[in-house]
């Protein structure tokens, strides 16, 4: 619901039923909050985004997320305006995510790291991971089971999507 990194102290982070039913004072949910509820519950949860404004909507982290410990499927794709059409044209081009975590304030920070099984990442995009090993991957895999669908990865540091696992497909 937002581009905020916060963990809110107040928010209900036991499930993501849990977290949509009471997601803190400040009223929205985090990407943080939302990995945090979906570690915290067995079985596929589904994060999705519904972020106001024209995007694309930039998440900018201040450390490093949370890993993905359990089955979860991430998807841009429900972004309202998922599509394109509201980003800046380049070429004439509006096409691209419209959710974008930037990891650009953080050194050496995976800007995801899917170390559980079966975990989906669709229609997002990482940037400026920085990193000088494979800790500062556009998104480290070393879980069983990942798939990577019509994710972007831009600046990354020195590998965009660090496979550690063999059972994975990008």
């Amino acid at each position: 619901d937002t581009t905020s990194d916060l963990l809110s102290g107040d928010a209900d982070t036991s499930s993501l039923a849990a977290l949509i039913a009471t997601p803190g004072t400040d009223g929205v949910i985090s990407l943080r909050e939302a990995i945090t509820a979906a570690n915290n519950q067995s079985g596929t949860d589904t994060i999705e985004f519904n972020i106001a404004g024209v995007g694309p909507h930039t998440i900018s982290i201040a450390s490093a997320l949370p890993n993905l410990l359990e089955s979860v499927i991430i998807d841009g794709s429900t972004q309202e305006a998922f599509g394109g059409d509201d980003n800046l044209a380049v070429a004439e081009i509006t096409t691209g995510p419209e959710v974008i975590i930037d990891a650009s304030a953080t050194s050496e920070v995976a800007g995801l790291r899917l170390t559980g099984d079966d975990i989906t990442v669709q229609s997002i995009g990482i940037t400026g991971t920085n990193g000088t090993s494979v800790n500062g991957s556009g998104i480290y895999v070393s879980g069983d089971s990942a798939t990577i669908d019509d994710v972007t990865v831009s600046d990354s540091g020195v590998v965009g999507i660090f496979v550690l696992s063999s059972s994975n497909s990008a």
